[in-house]
């Protein structure tokens, strides 16, 4: 991995957003710089995984064909993230732990069967159902780019 060596302060001087990092982290004066990101195809990737050419990002309509279609499912889903933080990690920053669970169809499937009722803690099952597909989907998707986090 290279490191871009300036500074927070220079980095925002340059308008780039400043990155704050956790202890165990680089330290802050040192921010990753892991080149250039590629999907299995090949094509050059941006930072958040996002095509680098604006042809190919008008086929990934993050707003107006994800958040525009399922505003409260989204909003469910993210409350979900938060509590699920709560429960699972209390005091911490919210953060996904991935070693608190890894059995997601499972999970997805418990919570399947129960679709359309709320569960003990309040929370929809089928918003369980959709935190699980999408963990499911975001491991399968790093595993096939070779990009699978650790926990």
């Amino acid at each position: 991995m290279t490191y871009d060596n300036r500074t927070q302060s220079e980095l925002a001087a340059d308008g780039a957003k400043a990155v704050t990092l956790s202890p165990g982290h680089c330290p802050p004066e040192r921010v990753p710089n892991p080149g250039p990101r590629v999907d299995v195809s090949g094509a050059q990737l941006s930072t958040a995984g996002l095509p680098t050419e604006a042809a190919a990002r008008k086929h990934i309509p993050l707003y107006s064909g994800l958040i525009r279609y399922f505003p409260h499912a989204l909003q469910a889903v993210a409350e979900l993230s938060w509590i699920g933080n709560q429960q699972h990690n209390p005091g911490q920053r919210l953060h996904w732990d991935r070693s608190k669970s890894q059995d997601e169809h499972d999970a997805l499937c418990r919570h399947l069967w129960e679709a359309g009722t709320v569960d003990i803690d309040g929370v929809r099952h089928s918003t369980k159902v959709a935190w699980r597909a999408l963990a499911a989907l975001e491991k399968e998707l790093e595993a096939a780019r070779g990009q699978v986090r650790p926990g």
